[in-house]
Order: structure tokens, then sequence, then C-alpha cells
């Protein structure tokens, strides 16, 4: 068992997908402005624990909303499971094409010009 300071948070846990129950792997798990981080692994698991001021602990993973949980100074707390919802926002998808120039010439003017004023 290891010493922490008096107003330390040490927590341990799984990250987990709030609909499947899934674990989430190589979720982001870090304390608001500080250095404190770390990613949960392969099964969701995570160990975290920080020593500066700071008790707003942010969760984040692509494909996920992000959320801040909040935890007292002199934490120390085992089997902590945070659910993670799944984002679902449609509008907020975006679709790349590529339109291709009937006329290649023209177009290489075009970028011709446009690297000469830079």
């Amino acid at each position: 068992s290891s010493t922490y300071a008096q107003d330390s948070i040490v927590l341990s846990g799984k990250v987990r997908n709030s609909i499947t129950k899934a674990p989430i792997s190589y979720a982001h798990l870090f304390f608001n402005k500080t250095k404190c981080g770390t990613y949960s692994d392969s099964d969701g698991s995570f160990e975290i624990s920080c020593e500066e001021p700071s008790s707003e602990l942010f969760v984040s993973h692509v494909g996920y909303t992000a959320k801040s949980m909040f935890f007292t100074k002199d934490t120390s707390e085992d089997n902590v499971t945070i659910f993670l919802d799944p984002f679902t926002n449609a509008h907020d998808e975006k679709v790349l094409s590529v339109m291709r120039e009937k006329n290649r010439k023209q177009t290489m003017r075009l970028y011709e010009r446009e690297c000469y004023f830079f």
C-alpha cells in the first residue's frame, strides 16, 4: 500500500458503455487543471491518483460524450464504474466529396497563381 499526501485522490475501476455495459478500452481520464491523467486498459480498467488540488475528473473517448465527475479531496475509492454515453448526433457527421475539374490545365494555372501569392 502506498502513502499519498493528505489532499490526494486515488481512484480505480472501469469505464463502460452506458447502453451495452461493455468495457471501453483506452478512454482518457484526467483531473482538470493538473498534469494527472491516464488511459483505461484494453478491458476498460483504470487507476489514477493525483496530489494536485483538483477534484474534477474528466473522462472521454472518441465516439462517446465526455463526462466530468467530482470527487472530494482525500478520497480513495476502488471499483468505481464510469459510464459514457455513445455519441449519436448525426448532424455533426461530415461527408467529404471530391469534384474533378474537367479542364486540368485550367486547374493547374489556378494552383500556380495561388502558389506565387504566398
